[in-house]
């Protein structure tokens, strides 16, 4: 059975769409419904402003690669994966990337590769409970990681993704390495 799209989503891709032409500065609400054909009142039911549909939009798509990451894909991979992923959007990341907002996209993908970094290193080590020095190292992994793409994405991405993923698994904290490995 085919899904219809529903308005949020419907919403989110006329934002994707203009962000191709366009500053997400110089997007407003009705720039986004008028593309779409949506009414104000069903962008306002659902999103309090453009920028909490940014958001709404990665979260979900970002949700969506990691969810959909086999469970024996290797570190390595599961990143090339989830790089490849922002890379093929670079449009709408760059935009996304260069804004301070609350609930930012820098939170928003820390806690998504914090999670999928904590079960990643659970399953890999067959130890549910970990070490208080493997838990600090994999949040500072997980900083410096999420730091390192929004700079690449800001960039342009501007490195290739096979490099920029060795890049980064590369600069794994020695104590993580051999089970993200």
């Amino acid at each position: 059975m085919i899904m219809k799209p529903d308005a949020k989503e419907i919403l989110f891709q006329s934002l994707e769409e203009l962000i191709q032409y366009k500053n997400i500065n110089n997007i407003t609400v009705q720039q986004i419904i008028d593309n779409c054909q949506m009414s104000r009142s069903t962008f306002y039911r659902n999103f309090k402003d453009k920028f909490d549909l940014m958001v709404w939009g990665f979260a979900k798509n970002f949700k969506r690669n990691i969810n959909n990451l086999p469970d024996i894909i290797s570190y390595r991979d599961a990143a090339y994966k989830t790089i490849e992923f922002l890379e093929a959007k670079k449009d709408f990341y760059v935009s996304i990337a260069k804004l301070d907002i609350q609930n930012s996209f820098r939170e928003i993908m820390y806690n998504y590769f914090l999670d999928y970094s904590l079960s990643f290193f659970k399953k890999a080590s067959k130890n549910e409970r970990l070490p208080q020095s493997c838990l600090l190292s994999i949040q500072f992994c997980c900083a410096g990681t999420v730091f390192l793409i929004l700079e690449w994405i800001k960039r342009g991405c501007d490195i290739p993704v096979p490099e920029f993923t060795k890049l980064l698994c590369d600069s794994i904290p020695h104590n993580l390495s051999i089970i993200f490995e």
